[in-house]
């Protein structure tokens, strides 16, 4: 109920904003306060240890957050923030030894991948970082190929395994072909074509090593597959 009233209230407070004259500023700490509340209601509901209700209300502190962030700086691609809560609530998922969450990261992961290809890929934004001009394309890639394989890695640690069903050891190694696919495939998009075989070497062989160093085999056998 409270969540719908929330909701409610945004809905009014967007409709009547042209006669308000309210400021983005306004918008991006009202969001912020309501992610603080739902914060808060995520401490008393850990105090009474109903876990549930916790995971829910620290995901929706989270969204409001991303909202939030998007207001302030609108140039970031809503990809980014998608991105960041499905590593959320896959993290959250196996603190919390949530079967649901971890169902819902994975279907959105593959939304994520998605809509990658189908806009980020073609994107010719760029940003500038300590006098760097970098890629949107690009830098959406690498960050969501990072996530991938670190939540790839995480869902194959032994402590995690058995917090995780029969099955899904083995079917959250997808992440690792994911982030593996998208650095292949910006690899094929920005990288000088003379240049292209060296980088996709330098890759198989961080994932070899990777694979061995967390004894993990998504990792080898993807190695291996861009080496071949």
């Amino acid at each position: 109920n409270a969540g719908f009233y929330v909701l409610l209230g945004l809905g009014e407070l967007y409709r009547v904003r042209p006669h308000l004259d309210i400021r983005w500023d306004i918008q991006f700490w009202f969001l912020i306060v309501l992610a603080a509340c739902y914060f808060v209601f995520a401490f008393v509901y850990k105090m009474r240890e109903r876990t549930r209700v916790i995971v829910c209300n620290a995901a929706i502190a989270f969204s409001f957050i991303a909202m939030a962030v998007l207001i302030r700086f609108p140039r970031l691609s809503v990809a980014f923030f998608w991105i960041l809560e499905m590593a959320i609530i896959f993290a959250l998922g196996i603190y919390y030894k949530e079967f649901v969450y971890r169902i819902i990261a994975a279907i959105l992961s593959i939304i994520i991948v998605f809509r990658l290809f189908m806009v980020d890929f073609a994107s010719h934004r760029l940003y500038e970082f300590f006098g760097m001009v970098v890629q949107h394309n690009v830098l959406i890639f690498v960050f969501a190929a990072l996530c991938f394989f670190v939540l790839g890695a995480l869902a194959r640690h032994k402590p995690m395994c058995t917090v995780l069903k029969e099955g899904e050891v083995s079917a959250y190694g997808s992440f690792v072909v994911f982030g593996t696919g998208l650095l292949v495939m910006i690899l094929v998009k920005e990288a000088v074509a003379k240049w292209l075989s060296p980088w996709w070497g330098v890759e198989g062989v961080g994932l070899l090593g990777a694979g061995f160093l967390l004894r993990d085999r998504a990792y080898r056998i993807c190695g291996l597959s861009v080496l071949l």
